[in-house]
């Protein structure tokens, strides 16, 4: 039996912040969704309509909107955390004082901090002086505005302590939205992250008007360069092949609805990138910032990671978007499958 008395927040009103907080009225828990923005969130209150990031969707009745963070915290048995990741370790910085009596934290932001090249479960570890036990990551191929529309979907939730991972998937999964549990948060934050620089790529690939089979390269071999990172990290590499790997990369990588994808397409079709993230209206695309991350995680430990690499410095060093992807072609004829790569099932 569900326990009615639940009490979660969500920490975010950007689109999936507000998507997830909306559907999981579903489970007739207390669900409160907090936005920094007391302006943002006073008009979200008015029109039961988040007119910023999910126009035309409206609001269930019984999810409470606030940007009161002693109340948002108050009682709280589970936090969520739909942060942006480079703005994340602030958040937590700030508000500390409230979040340190709640018992679980649910990441739900995908991308690596790029001044510590950290994780997001690293990030709130260190912050909140809190055990990985409590600390679990929800990640895999979700867009908002499907979610608000309950149309089926599948993700993972992740903790090093799997018990804890078993815990918050009995309690968050919904009638529409199943969810698997994992242990390997390593695997499924690194996937998470990356996905986005690849899903760039993807995008400069149809700006260009590359085609179907340039995208299934760059999806297929992209895929190779995000687990060679999971794999340094100590992750499985079947979780790379799993929904917050393969899963989100092919959804992101592929969808109009894809913000990463969206500022590929527009950089390839000219645009700079300034230009191209003014076309968001302020949502953000984390594979811009975790481009550089991964970049320089791929230089510091000498992996051999090109699209990445390509994808930096279209973004970052100017390279033509054209140049950047034909000089993908012209790198030195390699083995499919790394021929130092190892593993064993144990």
């Amino acid at each position: 039996m569900e326990d009615k008395k639940m009490k979660i927040t969500v920490f975010g009103s950007g689109s999936w912040g507000t998507a997830l907080a909306n559907v999981l009225c579903e489970k007739g828990y207390k669900i409160i969704l907090w936005g920094r923005n007391e302006d943002k969130v006073k008009k979200i209150l008015e029109l039961r309509e988040n007119i910023y990031y999910l126009p035309g969707y409206k609001l269930d009745p019984l999810l409470e909107i606030t940007s009161d963070i002693e109340y948002a915290t108050k009682d709280v048995d589970i936090a969520i955390f739909s942060i942006p990741i480079q703005g994340l370790r602030d958040f937590l910085k700030t508000n500390k004082e409230y979040l340190d009596k709640i018992k679980f934290f649910v990441n739900t932001g995908k991308g690596i901090e790029i001044s510590t090249l950290k994780r997001p479960s690293e990030i709130i570890k260190e912050e909140l002086n809190v055990d990985f036990e409590r600390v679990a990551t929800l990640s895999g191929p979700s867009f908002a505005k499907e979610v608000m529309e309950k149309k089926p979907l599948a993700i993972v939730i992740a903790s090093m302590n799997l018990n804890t991972a078993k815990y918050l998937q009995d309690i968050l999964s919904l009638s529409f939205m199943r969810i698997y549990r994992s242990d390997d948060i390593i695997g499924v934050e690194i996937g998470g992250a990356l996905k986005n620089v690849i899903a760039i790529a993807a995008g400069i690939s149809d700006g260009l008007g590359f085609g179907y089979n340039a995208k299934a390269s760059l999806i297929t071999r992209g895929l190779v360069e995000i687990n060679r990172i999971a794999i340094l990290y100590g992750a499985h590499p079947f979780t790379i092949l799993g929904l917050s790997g393969l899963g989100d990369l092919v959804l992101t990588s592929t969808s109009v609805l894809s913000r990463n994808w969206t500022i590929g397409k527009l950089i390839g079709e000219g645009l700079s990138l300034e230009e191209a993230l003014n076309r968001l209206n302020g949502m953000v695309a984390e594979g811009v910032y975790t481009a550089k991350s991964a970049y320089y995680i791929s230089q510091e430990n000498k992996v051999y990671m090109p699209i990445t690499q390509e994808v930096y410095k279209v973004l970052y060093e100017n390279k033509s978007p054209k140049e950047a992807l034909y000089s993908l072609l012209s790198k030195e004829l390699k083995h499919e499958i790394d021929e130092d790569f190892q593993f064993n099932l144990l």
